[in-house]
């Protein structure tokens, strides 16, 4: 929990300092990038967890790293911070943040809906219109089969779950 709350503090500030200097859009696909091949690879993901090697050399492989892939200044700016506060591990979730934040900013909002079976094109678009008459904000939609539920749907927005499941009904009754 305390991860993701960091994540969205960095994504945040990242999307503001981005914002002042045009760069928000472009921004998002390098830093999917870099934390894929920063924490992709479980051997890599160790090095930035590693008592052993010293805040100043982490901070010295990430500069030769950025400046190999040319970077944009403000990905180099949060790696200099991450790295001294010994936070590199979150970048993975300071991107899906970053995501997140840019689509909030534009009006988009993310919804996971679960269904206990498929739903039908003219569903999706009626829970679609639903969400985005309630929220007020272009709805994009994710939805998965999960036959747990037994039926109906439980969707997620944001911190929110909206659960009309029957699965959820019988945990409740108990």
């Amino acid at each position: 929990m305390k991860e993701n709350v960091l994540a969205k503090r960095y994504a945040k500030a990242l999307h503001g300092m981005a914002l002042e200097r045009g760069t928000a859009e472009a921004l998002a696909e390098p830093l999917n990038g870099l934390a894929e091949a920063l924490l992709g690879d479980p051997m890599v993901r160790q090095i930035w967890m590693s008592p052993r090697l010293s805040d100043d050399k982490k901070v010295g492989i990430l500069d030769q790293i950025a400046a190999r892939l040319e970077l944009p200044e403000e990905l180099k700016s949060l790696l200099k911070v991450l790295a001294r506060r010994r936070r590199v591990i979150y970048l993975d979730r300071i991107a899906k943040a970053y995501v997140l934040e840019l689509e909030r900013a534009g009006g988009q909002i993310r919804v996971d809906i679960r269904s206990a079976m498929e739903l039908s094109d003219l569903s999706i678009a009626s829970i679609q219109k639903s969400l985005q008459n309630w929220t007020g904000r272009q709805v994009k939609c994710n939805v998965r089969i999960d036959p747990t539920l037994i039926a109906g749907l439980c969707v997620r927005i944001g911190d929110k779950l909206i659960d009309h499941s029957v699965a959820g009904v019988l945990s409740r009754v108990h």
